[in-house]
């Protein structure tokens, strides 16, 4: 009986060190004694109470998140909806601060997560503080006076102070989730010496270099739907008249779309969350074609393996080729002595179109401004009739094996791009990456 006993308790004693610690929350906030507090997790744009305490006289509380809460980020909800959001990664987090001054009194005794995200913080709450100062006070004088470009210069230096502190802080801790968080939730700034039209526009053209929605992590966070929304109130910004703005959604999601890059489950949160806004907002044609893409949406077609595939691939374009062209006369077509970009399209191919339909706009710029594109198909395919008006190439499969061969990629739809010289400077296959890449 006695055996028996110790090798139950050696057995228990095993099983409960062969499990990790449970993590917790410890917090105190001075000011919100017997208040309760509830805990608040995400995922997507769902968000759920899944937990709540009293914290005592002093204001101390605890939570336990168990060991198997994945990561993500987590919100304590008290006082009149006020809130703190905090990174959990599987380690205990423990902090004091007051309820009269939440973010500046707060201070992360565990959890180098939260130490990393609160500093950020607290450092732009107050560079925003003073930067909100300097815009109001900027549109109040005339951009031309001796003042007025001092406040200017004092405002490119909070933001580039700002920049050089963020990096620096991407640099030390490049793993951390916090990372994650602080990359989105930075925004672009403008000028203060352009006009709204202008700023408008820039801030729409560069918000994407801010998003970074790299980590499914991320999902369990209020982050990206934030992102989403605050991106499209900037669309609303530069939109001139009521038709044109379902065409400004429509680039904004394209770019939100490839900024999910290769990762599924994020492409198809992001597809969804779009596609049932726009229901919502009344684009009901718009939410259907963005519901119908596919992921991966490219590329289309793969023909076997071609020597080492992948964008950083280099090589020479041959002098010439040989196509047909729409009447069936066979041509042979220099690729050299001039930049290009040659485009192997494929019919019957939605994102194919789509691509051809985005070069189309650019070569259409004034003389100078664009890049003429080379158009073509396989000499077994029909060119679609939507696309019958303009100029295609046929290749044969020995002419575009040679292109392969180059290019390192078998796949098509292919976008080259050449220089002078015919040296390939770039080749995409995605309609994403594209995007990503600013080409469209």
């Amino acid at each position: 009986m006695i055996k028996l006993f110790q090798f139950s308790f050696i057995f228990l004693l095993t099983w409960h060190n062969a499990y990790p610690a449970d993590y917790k929350i410890n917090g105190k906030i001075e000011g919100i004694s017997g208040g309760k507090i509830y805990l608040q997790e995400f995922y997507g744009d769902q968000n759920t109470i899944i937990d709540s305490v009293i914290a005592d006289k002093t204001g101390n509380f605890s939570f336990n998140l168990g060991f198997q809460k994945a990561p993500g980020q987590l919100r304590l909800i008290f006082a009149e909806r006020r809130f703190l959001d905090f990174v959990f990664t599987k380690e205990t987090i423990s902090f004091s601060t007051s309820l009269e001054h939440l973010l500046e009194d707060i201070t992360i005794t565990e959890s180098v997560e939260n130490q990393v995200y609160y500093q950020y913080l607290k450092f732009r709450a107050k560079s925003q503080k003073r930067i909100d100062e300097l815009r109001k006070q900027l549109y109040t004088f005339d951009s031309t006076s001796v003042f007025s470009r001092e406040l200017n210069a004092e405002y490119s230096h909070i933001v580039r102070q700002e920049e050089e502190y963020v990096q620096l802080i991407l640099t030390n801790h490049p793993d951390l989730l916090a990372t994650a968080f602080i990359r989105i939730d930075r925004e672009p700034n403008p000028d203060l010496s352009w006009n709204k039209e202008r700023a408008n526009r820039w801030v729409f053209d560069h918000y994407p270099d801010h998003f970074m929605f790299s980590d499914t992590a991320l999902l369990r966070s209020n982050a990206i739907s934030a992102k989403i929304i605050s991106y499209l109130s900037v669309a609303l910004s530069i939109h001139n008249h009521p038709d044109s703005l379902e065409n400004i959604f429509s680039e904004a999601s394209f770019r939100l779309l490839a900024s999910t890059g290769n990762d599924s489950v994020l492409f198809n949160f992001m597809r969804g969350y779009l596609s049932n806004g726009f229901i919502t907002l009344g684009y009901k044609s718009l939410s259907a074609f963005l519901s119908e893409i596919p992921y991966p949406c490219c590329p289309c077609e793969t023909l076997g393996q071609i020597r080492n595939s992948g964008k950083n691939q280099s090589g020479r374009m041959p002098p010439y080729i040989f196509l047909e062209n729409q009447n069936g006369k066979k041509i042979k077509l220099s690729l050299r002595n001039n930049p290009e970009r040659i485009f192997l399209a494929i019919a019957d191919c939605r994102w194919s179109d789509l691509i051809f339909e985005k070069l189309m706009k650019q070569n259409k710029t004034p003389t100078g401004d664009g890049i003429e594109t080379i158009y073509i198909l396989k000499k077994s395919e029909k060119i679609p009739v939507q696309l019958s008006h303009f100029t295609f190439y046929f290749i044969s499969e020995k002419e575009i094996s040679k292109i392969y061969k180059i290019t390192g990629r078998n796949q098509r739809p292919q976008l080259i791009i050449t220089d002078a010289e015919g040296e390939v400077t770039g080749t995409f296959n995605s309609w994403l990456e594209m995007i990503q890449m600013k080409l469209l």
